[in-house]
């Protein structure tokens, strides 16, 4: 008869741990969206605070973002303009053999293939010294003006409960 009355004592136990965690869980998550019940709006809790939580993540993230100092400084990296310098090359040449005959068709028939040269290496020059400048400069703008906590709050409020 003891080992029956454990059973027993364990069987209730875990109906009612069972039980506690279900109605848990229809306590945070469920209604999704308000329910009006003889004129109280019911709702559960995680869906009824997730707008303020959401708000409150992307401002969090907000503030940490525009603090972080370490922010867009890898981008003044001189292997980052290595690995472009092909690309730039590409359209530096582009634009002296071809498309400074059509924007100053006088000045390209003086411009031998020793001059575009010296063009070309006096560009790829100021390119060297202006583009880390320029990058320093745009990684500051977007850190200040890139709303990455209205981008997060969006995002956080658009997820279904």
């Amino acid at each position: 008869m003891h080992t029956i009355q454990l059973f027993f004592i364990i069987v209730i136990f875990g109906c009612c741990g069972w039980f506690i965690a279900w109605a848990m869980i229809r306590i945070l998550f469920f209604p999704a969206d308000p329910v009006n019940i003889a004129g109280l709006k019911i709702q559960g809790i995680l869906p009824s605070k997730k707008s303020v939580w959401a708000e409150s993540v992307g401002k969090l993230i907000d503030t940490a973002f525009k603090q972080n100092t370490k922010a867009g400084t890898g981008l003044n990296d001189p292997a980052i303009l290595e690995k472009l310098k092909p690309e730039i090359e590409g359209h530096v040449d582009l634009f002296l053999n071809e498309k400074i005959k059509v924007i100053f068709p006088l000045l390209a028939q003086f411009m031998g293939e020793k001059t575009i040269s010296q063009f070309k290496t006096a560009f790829l020059n100021e390119i060297d010294i202006l583009f880390p400048v320029i990058i320093k400069k745009y990684a500051a703008e977007v850190k200040n003006e890139f709303k990455t906590g209205n981008y997060l709050s969006e995002k956080l409020n658009s997820i279904s409960m």
